[in-house]
């Protein structure tokens, strides 16, 4: 059964390894969309051919958060030796790598290995949209709740018509109930009352 391929940039110092990586990632299926020696190059390349994920050769490592946040939203997989030392190992886990491959290696391994990658950085991009949301919601919901204390405390209103005059006042105006609750308690802070 074919997995969906990629578009992939590698990213690699040695010719021979890059050429390996290409060699078997094109018998898999893969699209390498670019070529780079080294990490200086990746930000041209990046923006043109917009890759998936990005092969990265361990010897590369660290990268800088600057170089992590262009990456994103690719998945990247490290390139490592067999015999990595302990330093590079560390360096991997720090890397924020979402597979690794040991070279050289098969076009199999590396398509599976790729499809692991972006699957779990597509999971990753998902939760941070998701936990987004919630922190919007929570940051939206201290703001209602404030206003309302506001509207109890300066209106001797109850919390249940505190929150009725806020949600109707956001429907007829066709605003948020955010925005509402901003004015309201911008309106008591510079002591005009509230809405």
């Amino acid at each position: 059964m074919k997995m969906e391929s990629y578009r992939v940039l590698i990213v690699a110092p040695d010719a021979e390894a890059r050429a390996d990586a290409r060699t078997a990632l094109t018998e898999a299926g893969e699209a390498v969309v670019a070529e780079a020696t080294s990490l200086a190059e990746i930000q041209s390349f990046f923006g043109e051919h917009r890759p998936e994920a990005v092969l990265l050769d361990a010897k590369l490592l660290p990268l800088t958060q600057e170089l992590r946040d262009l990456l994103h939203p690719a998945a990247l997989v490290v390139l490592r030796s067999a015999d990595s030392d302990a330093e590079t190992l560390q360096k991997i886990v720090s890397s924020a790598a979402f597979a690794t491959l040991n070279m050289p290696f098969t076009g199999e391994d590396a398509a599976a290995e790729i499809a692991l990658a972006v699957s779990r950085n597509m999971d990753l991009i998902d939760c941070n949209t998701e936990l987004d949301k919630a922190q919007t919601r929570l940051a939206d919901r201290i703001v209602v709740e404030k206003a309302k204390g506001l509207l109890i405390q300066h209106e001797n209103l109850t919390e249940a018509d505190a929150f009725k005059r806020i949600h109707f006042t956001a429907r007829r105006a066709n605003r948020t109930m955010r925005s509402v609750a901003e004015e309201l308690i911008s309106g008591y802070t510079e002591g005009t009352g509230g809405a």
